[in-house]
């Protein structure tokens, strides 16, 4: 007699260029989850990869793909192809699961009512200062994308979709540089009834940026993903803000520089250095939106 399985099934999918530094990382709290082991798969998409990263993979237990059309979305949809399980898991190469991520998914994988479930994503730690500026910013905040004004969506880093939501509106967006998991949440949300589930206890440990430029160059990346959203749903985001914002900086950071001493004995949080990172942050996002 044939066993039936009592636990569906978790794909898992991870897109990785260029990540020789931190796949092992993420492989190895992938294959520590606390959930059956027998129960979930491990896909792992070699985005046209040029230092090693692929060979790293081969070391490993998982599947590896290979992708050819450069962009994290065209290599999230190789995987979506070839994966198995009845809802498909998405993390990123450069964080690290917790052990019980896949069980705190587990938990909701029988409401039909929810399509996706949006994991919690916290900054991984480092001994840097730019680290600590990195982590006031929140760019990567589960939170903050499910606190959307138009409609929550949630970030690839941490998230898990039925397998009947992209039978049903298909896959992300290939095109897309950036923002498309905003788009295929979107999506979701306006063609199907199913819902978002928020799960704290799912955690994903990102690692940010290491240093300012690749930051920034990301920050500029949700700029230009932003503008596109904002045109496919004709929607006016929150391009005035952010100019108001920006330009509030440029005023602040001299007053700052005037009357630094006595900021530093009364409110040591607020230095020239956090206005001026804040500034930049606003700065290249605003770039992005009008770099083409």
């Amino acid at each position: 007699m044939t066993k039936v399985k009592k636990h569906p099934t978790f794909s898992i999918i991870v897109p990785a260029f260029n990540r020789k530094e931190t796949i092992s990382l993420c492989l190895n709290a992938l294959l520590k989850q606390t959930y059956f082991k027998d129960d979930f798969e491990i896909i792992v998409v070699n985005n046209n990869s040029t230092d090693g990263t692929d060979k790293i993979v081969s070391k490993f237990p998982v599947r590896c793909l290979r992708e050819s059309k450069q962009g994290a979305y065209a290599a999230r949809n190789k995987g979506i192809k070839a994966a198995q399980g009845k809802w498909l898991v998405f993390t990123d190469s450069d964080c690290i699961p917790d052990k019980n991520w896949l069980k705190g998914f587990s938990q909701y994988i029988e409401d039909d009512k929810i399509g996706c479930l949006a994991g919690r994503v916290i900054h991984l730690k480092t001994k840097t200062y730019l680290d600590s500026l990195i982590k006031r910013s929140k760019a990567v905040n589960q939170k903050r994308a499910l606190s959307h004004s138009f409609l929550p969506f949630a970030v690839t880093a941490n998230v898990a979709y039925r397998r009947e939501v992209f039978q049903k509106i298909g896959k992300f967006d290939k095109n897309l540089t950036m923002s498309g998991d905003m788009d295929f949440s979107w999506r979701m949300q306006l063609e199907t009834d199913w819902k978002i589930k928020y799960v704290p206890q799912a955690i994903v440990y990102h690692r940010p940026r290491q240093n300012l430029k690749d930051f920034l160059w990301q920050i500029k990346g949700y700029g230009l993903g932003e503008k596109t959203i904002e045109k496919k749903y004709q929607l006016p985001l929150n391009f005035f803000s952010r100019l108001k914002r920006t330009l509030g900086y440029l005023v602040l950071i001299p007053l700052r520089l005037l009357f630094l001493p006595i900021i530093k004995l009364y409110n040591k949080s607020e230095s020239v250095v956090i206005i001026l990172f804040d500034f930049l942050y606003n700065f290249f996002f605003l770039w992005g939106r009008y770099s083409r």
